[in-house]
């Protein structure tokens, strides 16, 4: 393994004694250094990679054809370089072998790690507001567009992952079975679906999915799910009920022992269960269970016996 030595000096003029200016000197000084070292290793690499380049097609020698300007977006800053470029005097192609070393996509602006932090910060505001987040406290540059871009692209890449494993096991000639799992001594699963609305008024169901055997109390009313899988998607039932099961099963859904469904009580969502876990334990929810007892009976008394009785497992009368 090639190993490389870099050494960079840190040189700070002392302005302020305050430790908040000293916090920001040291930051941008952090920034400059890991930029100069990435510099210093993409360089390195370049003259290791174009001393062995050779023709990707006809496999001939390469002549230097220039050099072209780049920048990459990275974790450790904006790198800016002009990496070379080689042609095959035979093919008339250009090669640049820093590109194929790197890992670079052509057109290709940002690493892997800024595209993570860019999507992970989109799951929870707007494009718009995450850009403006990276670029204030993490110095990213990824404009609302990019990271809209890169969303598409991740549940592009996404979906073509779900397509392939429901093909190989629900297709019309698959190839393998639903992956086994461990078996749990219990497994839940809970099925729902929501309408998510259109910007111009119209609306759509999401179908979701949680799975997961362990529990832990965290705080008084509390309790967190420690194993818990998430499935959702806006396809028909009938995909989705194959692409959760498929979940369900790296769960270990086949061989456990017993499974508590829980849902809503809708028709699509029991005809599901009863294809993928037809001796479950069927409960409806307690929102739902709660809404179909009054209007069931008169009496909040009547009401609150019920569900009493049902949480801890004894049946009712409805006296």
């Amino acid at each position: 393994m090639q190993e490389i030595a870099l050494s960079l000096t840190v040189r700070i003029t002392l302005r302020q004694t305050a430790v908040h200016w000293l916090e920001a000197e040291l930051l941008e000084q952090r920034t400059e250094l890991f930029r100069r070292a990435l510099h210093g290793v993409v360089a390195q690499i370049e003259a290791a990679v174009v001393a062995e380049a050779r023709c990707p097609i006809c496999g001939g020698p390469l002549r230097c054809n220039g050099r072209v300007p780049r920048v990459l977006e990275t974790l450790l800053g904006r790198l800016e370089y002009a990496r070379q470029r080689l042609r095959c005097p035979g093919c008339a192609g250009d090669v640049y072998p820093l590109d194929q070393a790197l890992g670079l996509l052509p057109g290709s602006g940002s690493t892997l790690g800024v595209r993570e932090r860019a999507l992970w910060a989109a799951t929870e505001v707007s494009y718009a507001t995450a850009a403006a987040f990276l670029a204030k406290f993490t110095g990213l540059a990824a404009s609302h567009g990019s990271i809209h871009r890169w969303a598409q692209e991740e549940g592009q890449e996404l979906e073509r992952r779900e397509v392939v494993a429901q093909e190989a096991v629900f297709g019309p000639h698959p190839t393998r079975a639903a992956p086994p799992g461990s078996a749990p001594a219990r497994l839940c699963v809970q099925i729902d679906g929501t309408m998510v609305h259109y910007r111009d008024g119209g609306a759509m169901e999401c179908k979701l999915g949680i799975v997961y055997s362990q529990r832990a109390e965290i705080s008084r009313q509390r309790i967190a799910l420690l194993d818990k899988r998430r499935y959702a998607s806006f396809d028909d039932a009938a995909t989705f009920g194959e692409r959760f099961w498929l979940h369900c099963a790296a769960a270990g859904a086949a061989p456990a022992p017993q499974i508590v469904f829980v849902s809503d009580g809708a028709p699509w969502i029991h005809t599901l269960q009863r294809a993928y876990f037809p001796g479950a334990l069927v409960i409806l929810d307690p929102w739902h269970l709660e809404r179909w007892l009054r209007a069931l009976f008169e009496g909040e008394a009547r009401v609150q016996r019920c569900l009493t009785a049902a949480w801890r497992g004894g049946g009712c009368s409805g006296t």
